[in-house]
């Protein structure tokens, strides 16, 4: 399904009216990348099933990479380098329906406590939600390459987050099946500002390589870049990983908007590797990492696990007057809340969680167990942490 906001689009595809408010809402800016940035995206093509041709993906990557003015070895040698990762990304279908429209995603590799292990990642706004929402199941079909061959295997989701937020489920496949898996590299540290970074995955059931994008912004969960391409074809790639020019993670894209009003160029959105780590030790039972900090302006406001999010925030002076108030349907708003919070002395969050009834992700909404946290700015410190009552 294709989830739109006014200015905020999730690369799903599932029911026609929203379909055709998504295609709308991206056609509306003109591109200008060729004068502002240097990204660029290719479709070299790829089998639906069968083997894979890495000598004609390699010729296709070079040619596109010359009709750019690309000519230099070294960088030759980073654009063919990337056609090694398409063994490490996957199309992720509901379970019995390889015939329907796919979103991407990727398998990595990560150590915990000094054993290596395998997962795979996708958006969690491609599982369902009572009103709607994606149609990948708790178990689903990955299309993933093994042997030089596109092949078909189950996955199962074993770690949910908010879509929200983090916006990640974690994935495992069978342990016969990790054993012919190429897993990416999760990098060591984020990307720099305007260090160049590139995105591979399958949008509309095609391959697709953007490449030279260089990041423009990190914001509380997110790091940001110029989408290239058209509009049109991005369906399907949330989960899809973004890379450095070493080819390890940085990011994994759930999103992209369009900047208002007159827009020139799209933003993508790829969520940072903190938050794979926390699924990770989630996934493992760790209470102590299995958490990620809440940091507005460089401070941490509070702790949250992967399942919880912020449904609600209300930002005071010191005379308990209401600066700033909104309720958060959708992704969490940072730059509009790093507006007001000069003029706050506290900031209160009304904190909820998701889980999985087995067929879709639910939001718990307003109870006894939700939680309610005051957290007071001049005093650097929580001042109330409690449930929240009804």
């Amino acid at each position: 399904m294709a989830l739109a906001t006014q200015n905020t689009v999730r690369y799903n595809k599932g029911m026609n009216k929203k379909i055709g408010v998504l295609l709308l809402l991206l056609a509306m800016g003109s591109f200008s990348y060729a004068q502002k940035f240097p990204a660029r995206c290719s479709k070299p093509g790829f089998p639906s099933k069968g083997a894979v041709s890495r000598t004609s993906l390699r010729k296709k990557v070079r040619a596109d990479a010359h009709l750019a003015g690309i000519k230099s070895r070294e960088r030759l040698s980073q654009e063919m380098a990337r056609t090694d990762r398409i063994k490490s990304i996957f199309r992720a279908y509901p379970q019995g329906q390889t015939d329907v429209h796919s979103l991407s995603g990727f398998i990595f590799q990560t150590t915990y406590q000094g054993k290596k292990e395998i997962f795979g990642v996708i958006a969690q706004h491609a599982t369902p939600i009572p009103t709607g929402g994606g149609s990948l199941g708790s178990s689903f079909t990955a299309r993933v390459v093994q042997n030089g061959q596109v092949v078909d295997i189950p996955a199962e989701m074993v770690q949910i987050s908010a879509p929200t937020m983090p916006d990640l489920a974690l994935v495992k496949f069978r342990p016969e099946d990790e054993k012919l898996l190429a897993p990416l590299t999760l990098a060591k540290q984020e990307p720099v500002l305007n260090e160049r970074l590139s995105l591979i995955g399958f949008g509309m059931e095609e391959l697709m390589l953007i490449t030279d994008s260089p990041l423009l912004e990190k914001s509380l969960i997110s790091l940001r870049f110029p989408m290239a391409g058209n509009s049109e074809d991005w369906s399907g790639l949330c989960g899809s990983p973004v890379l450095n020019e070493a080819n390890e993670v940085v990011g994994t894209v759930t999103g992209a908007c369009v900047k208002q009003p007159n827009p020139t160029f799209h933003t993508g959105f790829a969520t940072r590797n903190l938050y794979l780590k926390t699924l990770v030790a989630a996934y493992h039972g760790d209470v102590e990492k299995a958490s990620y900090p809440l940091i507005l302006n460089g401070e941490k406001i509070v702790d949250l696990r992967p399942d919880e999010f912020i449904s609600q925030i209300t930002l005071r002076d010191k005379n308990n007057k209401t600066i700033f108030s909104q309720p958060i349907p959708n992704k969490f708003p940072y730059s509009t809340i790093m507006k007001h919070l000069p003029k706050a002395q506290y900031i209160e969050l009304y904190i909820d969680q998701v889980w999985w009834t087995g067929y879709a992700l639910v939001e718990k909404g307003i109870l006894l167990d939700a939680r309610y946290v005051v957290y007071d700015l001049q005093e650097k410190q929580i001042i109330t942490d409690r449930p929240r009552r009804n």
